[in-house]
């Protein structure tokens, strides 16, 4: 849960012009539902940024 808070707090203080949405999830998570296309995850791992991997 940490993470997602200092996420959340270190993109919301920048100023942009496009949106972001933030999505946390674990390599097992990424690895088992990258092809199950009613969720978010094919698309953000196909358009998507990498913005923290521990």
């Amino acid at each position: 849960m940490r993470v997602w808070k200092d996420l959340y707090e270190a993109t919301s203080k920048v100023k942009r012009d496009f949106s972001l949405d933030l999505i946390l999830a674990t390599q097992d998570d990424l690895e088992k539902y990258q092809s199950a296309w009613l969720t978010v995850y094919p698309k953000a791992l196909r358009e998507g940024r990498v913005l923290y991997a521990a």
